[in-house]
Formats: structure tokens, C-alpha cells, sequence
């Protein structure tokens, strides 16, 4: 489910759907101050958004820098058998 959330997050989709819900937010307070005088609830809502998608992202990062040194580490070694094989090792 992260990684579906991360996917989609990332995506051209999620961007551009990201952007529309905060265009419309901010005109909705822009169109109707009095409902939110002080940008309470737009504050608070956007604190629920990123505590929600803050760690899920950071969870995904983790995953992808753990595959990314596992594959460093695998061509070290195929870069280590080369160096060996040449030197006749």
C-alpha cells in the first residue's frame, strides 16, 4: 500500500491532482475568507496531508537507497571478480 501510495504520489497523475486539490483549496478560502478567517483549517488540513504523506515517502526512500546499495555492492563484486580475473588472481 506504500509503495502504491508513493507510485501514484510521484506520478504525473498524482502531481497534477496534487496541485488541483491545493488550487482549489486556496480559492475556496481566496472566494469564501469568512468560513476560514484566520487559515485555520487550511493549515490544518495540509499538517494532516504531509504527516500522512511525510513518512510514507521517507519509508519509500529507505526502500529505494536499500536496493540501490544492494546493487552497488553486487557490481563491486562483478567489478572485483574482473580486477581478479585480469591480474589472474
Amino acid at each position: 500500500m506504500l509503495q502504491a501510495f508513493a507510485r501514484w504520489f510521484s506520478s504525473p497523475a498524482g502531481i497534477w491532482q496534487t496541485l488541483a486539490l491545493v488550487a482549489v483549496a486556496v480559492v475556496y478560502e481566496k472566494i469564501f475568507p469568512h468560513i476560514d478567517p484566520n487559515g485555520f483549517w487550511i493549515l490544518y488540513w495540509l499538517t494532516v496531508y504531509s504527516a500522512i504523506t511525510q513518512p510514507i515517502l521517507a519509508y519509500v526512500a529507505g526502500l529505494a537507497g536499500a536496493e540501490e546499495l544492494k546493487l552497488i555492492k553486487e557490481e563491486l563484486q562483478i567489478l572485483k571478480g574482473l580486477a581478479e580475473k585480469e591480474n589472474g588472481v
